[in-house]
Parts: structure tokens; sequence; C-alpha cells
């Protein structure tokens, strides 16, 4: 899969959470290194543990703020971060029985679900945000 690059286009214009989504697709790209970690499973998991993490710490300040500003797409964006997580929770578990299969579909999904969320779901709070003093 080629690699993800950070675009100006994917700024929500929060500072915090921009230099969150880049380091979410430098993860990204560290599984996408298909040769290097073709038959490295352990690295693999090791990456994708470290990349969960992250996202859901990623997932509670988006939700913390959405929460104390009142944004009105809260129910909405949850919905968006419960998905992703039981996604990548059934991906992770079928990656043990079917590994080359599954890793090729974990990285389609990782690699389009992150740039959707992100110019779509995400780009939907920057205002409501923004308006609040976040930058």
């Amino acid at each position: 899969m080629p690699e993800l690059v950070w675009r100006d286009e994917y700024s929500v214009g929060v500072k915090e959470l921009d230099v969150q989504h880049q380091i979410i697709i430098q993860f990204i790209n560290e599984l996408n290194d298909t040769e290097r970690l073709r038959n490295a499973p352990d690295e693999v998991d090791r990456i994708l543990d470290r990349l969960t993490e992250y996202v859901i710490t990623h997932f509670a300040l988006e939700e913390e703020y959405m929460e104390r500003f009142d944004y009105e797409g809260l129910e909405d964006h949850l919905e968006k971060h419960i998905h992703y997580i039981e996604t990548i929770a059934d991906l992770t578990q079928d990656q043990v029985d079917q590994k080359d299969k599954v890793y090729e579909e974990l990285m389609g999904f990782l690699n389009q679900w992150w740039t959707n969320h992100i110019l779509k779901a995400d780009k939907k709070y920057s205002k409501t945000f923004n308006d609040n003093g976040l930058r």
C-alpha cells in the first residue's frame, strides 16, 4: 500500500488533534511496510497494540472536547469510534488464523478509515472546537 502523507486538508484546526492524527498516520505507515513485516507477525502485533492504545487515548480526548462543548454530532461520532475499535478487534483476532489475507484487509481498512474519518467526521467538529477557543 502506498504511504499515507499528511496534507493540509486533513487539519481540523486544533494543533493537538492534528499532531495526534499525524502520529496515527505514522503508525499506519509503519504497518504499511509489508516487505519488512510480511514474516514478522510479532512486530505487526506490537505496532498494532501501540496504535490501538494511542487511538483510544486520541478518541477519549476528542470525546472529552465534544462533551465539554456540547457538540451536536457527539452520538454519531461516538458510533464511528466504536465501529473502528470493534473492527480492529475483529481483524486482530482473525489475523491469528489467516495472517496474509487479514493483514491486507487490515491495512485497507486503516488506510481508508483514517483518511475518510479525518476528512469527513473530524472536520465537522472543527468549527465548534475553534469557536470554543481550541486552536
